[in-house]
């Protein structure tokens, strides 16, 4: 909670950096290392046309902005708040390297590949050349993982109906006798036509011929 805190002081827009820091951007790049920003809100044209960010040791979380840089083949972000792969969906299709070394993110199982598959277009990641067979190992990871995973959500909505069945039945109980206390099961056996013994026993007898 404290960490948070210190977070939400500390916050700072890229827009306010540049102002404040113009020296921050070239014609070619922005380079904003350790300014302690955390939104990438819009700025001005003339900024969106570099081929180059420096975005590292900032306190990054969601690459929303990101995309208005269309031009930008190389993005460092390294040490920020990255933690989810949802994000990385933001990052411009013509990102040549990326580098994410530092992050959250980089902790999860098969970061890498993952961050490949959904990629496709980077052709260096955190510093490293990525080869063929990673791109190719990358689709049958995330293959197999998205199979487990639909087998694991089957299960949980299998259980969750099997959790339900004794609440069922016992709605269905509570609603017998509910029926029966109130008297309507009574009366409409009262009004059904009486059917004598006799009369059974003729019906039986006339199947047996």
């Amino acid at each position: 909670a404290r960490r948070k805190e210190i977070l939400r002081r500390t916050q700072s827009k890229l827009s306010s950096v540049l102002r404040r820091e113009p020296s921050c951007c070239t014609a070619s790049k922005i380079s904003i290392v350790g300014k302690r920003v955390s939104i990438l809100d819009r700025v001005p044209q003339p900024y969106t046309k570099v081929k180059t960010l420096y975005f590292s040791s900032n306190n990054i979380k969601s690459l929303m902005g990101i995309q208005q840089f269309p031009h930008a083949e190389t993005i460092s972000l390294g040490n920020n708040l990255i933690e989810d792969f949802e994000t990385l969906h933001l990052v411009p299709t013509v990102t040549r390297a990326l580098n994410l070394e530092g992050n959250p993110i980089t902790r999860l199982p098969h970061y890498r590949l993952h961050v490949i598959h959904i990629l496709p277009q980077l052709q260096q990641l955190d510093k490293l050349k990525i080869e063929k067979e990673e791109r190719q190992l990358a689709r049958s990871i995330v293959k197999r993982e998205r199979i487990v995973l639909e087998r694991v959500v089957q299960s949980d909505c299998d259980l969750l109906v099997l959790k339900r069945i004794p609440l069922l039945v016992s709605l269905r109980i509570e609603l017998q006798q509910l029926f029966y206390r109130s008297g309507r099961f009574s009366s409409l056996l009262q009004g059904a036509p009486a059917v004598s013994y006799t009369h059974l026993r003729a019906h039986e007898t006339e199947a047996d011929l």
